[in-house]
């Protein structure tokens, strides 16, 4: 099969991985999507689905070179790479977060239950997508790739992993270069290519990356990786159309609209499911389909959650809805929490194969932002936004000098990140 992608070009792929491309349960991440919202201000980046990021990722794979692994180590990688989003459930992060608190469903678990075969334990033959049965380890057997070596990559067992789970690996190269594609940021597209084809891994599951020769293009898509987070985290439309998401996945399942057995939906199915129910309806087809909420603040706050005594991301959830409740009124807005592990900033970490020196480069980033919605008909000056602001500070007892970054709706557009910690935003 020969591949037309925007990132890399024409490229052609082995038929036998292309039967594996071509299962069910690959075929669905042509429905789920790699943002994990639809969002009206980066409609491009919320068009592109999971399927070209793994071809993308397949590619770079590809393109690498593992010296000192068998052929058939080889063969897993790239299977392991088709098949490591197949777990994905619809809308991605946003449900997973809400199965893994309510129930501890993991992804992994499920990729697990798709290679052997039983993620429904009552049916082996159990439909996935378009109504067709789950054929992986069927065509892993054709295809010769030994399905106990694809499940001790994809499980972190391997050496191997460490190119698909690592600090930087070939899933977030291509993930940080083909984002920044969609978002018109401008960066060298060959960039990804080049760190693959520089990239690999030790017997003991340590990365190598030649300091002189890849040094510079690390730091390049470090850089570019912050510029795409910035947009994603601080994007007011996005981030709105994820707290809305959020909050009807939220109620769906604790209402058994939808349970942790629904996973394998994807994305427009889901919607579906959600706005077909009564206690879903309104919050998809007015504010998710309709006029998403407007900005009332964003804090981005150092350090992790217990650093305020918050237990969890629901806790810190349910602390913002009802500040906002008191402030606007039941049902008039609501609070949404991202937890930046790791986001802005990665401590990454290298062997250097010609020197055989251990280097590293940049830090990981920690830290909580805390945003309050409301929605689009209720009127909000600059100076009640402010206030509410100041509300959230005393009522999570939050130090000022913790705030790193503070978005109040009601300014100009250019204001957004300038060198002024007290930053404001317009209506959307």
């Amino acid at each position: 099969m020969i591949v037309q992608d925007p990132l890399y070009g024409r490229f052609q792929l082995p038929s036998r991985l292309v039967q594996l491309l071509l299962t069910p349960e690959v075929r669905r991440l042509s429905q789920i999507r790699l943002l994990n919202t639809a969002t009206p201000s980066l409609a491009t980046l919320g068009d592109l689905r999971r399927y070209s990021h793994t071809l993308g990722v397949l590619h770079l794979a590809l393109s690498s070179r593992q010296i000192g692994y068998t052929p058939g180590e080889r063969d897993a990688l790239a299977a392991s790479v088709i098949l490591h989003d197949i777990g994905t459930p619809p809308f991605g992060h946003l449900m997973e977060y809400h199965l893994k608190e309510l129930t501890g469903w993991s992804h992994e678990d499920a990729i697990h239950a798709l290679l052997w075969g039983f993620h429904a334990p009552e049916n082996r033959a159990h439909q996935i997508f378009a109504g067709r049965s789950l054929t992986v380890r069927t065509v892993l057997r054709r295809i010769g790739i030994e399905l106990e070596l694809v499940q001790a990559i994809i499980t972190k067992q391997h050496p191997l992993s460490a190119l698909l789970f690592g600090s930087i690996d070939f899933d977030n190269l291509d993930n940080v270069v083909r984002m920044a594609w969609a978002l018109g940021i401008p960066c060298r597209r060959s960039l990804s290519l080049d760190l693959a084809k520089g990239l690999s891994v030790t017997r003991g599951g340590v990365l190598q990356f030649s300091h002189a020769r890849q040094g510079e293009s690390i730091q390049q898509w470090a850089d570019l990786r912050r510029q795409v987070y910035e947009v994603l985290v601080f994007d007011p439309p996005t981030v709105a159309a994820q707290a809305v998401l959020s909050e009807a996945i939220g109620i769906a399942l604790r209402s058994d609209v939808i349970s942790e057995s629904d996973w394998p939906l994807y994305d427009e199915l889901l919607i579906e499911r959600l706005r077909s129910n009564t206690s879903t309806k309104r919050l998809i087809s007015r504010d998710y389909l309709g006029q998403l909420p407007n900005l009332v603040f964003a804090l981005q706050l150092t350090g992790e959650l217990s650093d305020y005594k918050l237990q969890s991301r629901a806790e810190a959830k349910a602390t913002l809805d009802r500040l906002l409740n008191n402030e606007f009124g039941k049902g008039k807005a609501l609070g949404y929490v991202f937890l930046d592990r790791g986001s802005f900033g990665k401590e990454l970490v290298f062997s250097d194969p010609d020197t055989s020196e251990q280097w590293a480069t940049g830090r990981d980033s920690h830290s909580i932002i805390l945003y309050g919605f409301l929605r689009s008909s209720y009127r909000l000056t600059a100076e009640r936004a402010s206030a509410v602001v100041d509300a959230a500070l005393t009522e999570i007892g939050i130090p000022k000098g913790s705030v790193m970054r503070q978005l109040v709706a009601g300014a100009r557009e250019e204001d957004r990140f300038g060198d002024d910690p007290q930053l404001t935003l317009p209506a959307f």
